[in-house]
């Protein structure tokens, strides 16, 4: 686990920054929260599955406050299609099956129904002090001081900003190559060992 030190420290010694003259800590935090919602919509590494009550005479309902994509809903064991809002909107009279569209800050479902969803979504995590800690893996770290280091220098007006940011964002597409491939090799592994049990 990193903490939100493990990131400032080094960015401000790439920016030249140790005596915190140009950079605030609040402005490098915002940073942070931007590189670790690219980076959690990148990998999808956190889930979640919330249980959603529904009502007949309501077809729409808040998305979670950390959503970045579905991944599947069902109702009573049962899967819901997922269409466009815009598919939604011109057919709905005629949807048979549960069909959910995301508009971006809400849920519509129609047919409605009273029954509950379980509703399984990928989500982005945030910080917001600088003691705070980081809910991903070490390995992450380089990514995630690329990134800042991106945004870091589209703000700077020296000549060389550009070339560095563009730099910086190649960095850390390298690295996120690399998280989403140890990812893959962890994911694997672990099936790996649930097939083959110890006899």
């Amino acid at each position: 686990m990193l903490i939100v030190n493990d990131i400032i420290l080094p960015v401000r010694k790439k920016l030249a920054d140790q005596d915190e003259k140009k950079w605030s800590n609040e402005e490098l935090i915002d940073n942070i929260n931007s590189s670790l919602i690219e980076i959690c919509r990148d990998t999808l590494i956190f889930k979640n599955t919330i249980k959603i009550e529904l009502f007949h005479e309501k077809p729409t309902y808040p998305l979670p406050n950390d959503f970045l994509s579905i991944i599947h809903a069902t109702i009573k064991d049962e899967n819901c299609d997922v269409k466009s809002y815009d598919y939604i909107q011109k057919n709905y009279l005629n949807i048979q099956d549960h069909t959910i569209a995301i508009d971006g800050v809400r849920l519509h479902l129609y047919p409605t129904s009273n029954k509950s969803m379980r509703f399984s979504y990928n989500y982005y995590i945030q910080i917001e002090e600088i003691e705070d800690n980081i809910e991903l893996p070490l390995f992450t770290k380089n990514a995630i001081v690329f990134y800042v280091m991106h945004l870091a220098h589209q703000t700077q007006t020296s000549k060389n900003s550009h070339l560095k940011t563009k730099d910086y964002f190649s960095l850390y597409k390298a690295e996120i190559n690399m998280i989403k491939e140890t990812l893959l090799s962890n994911k694997n592994s672990k099936k790996v060992r649930t097939t083959y049990q110890k006899v």
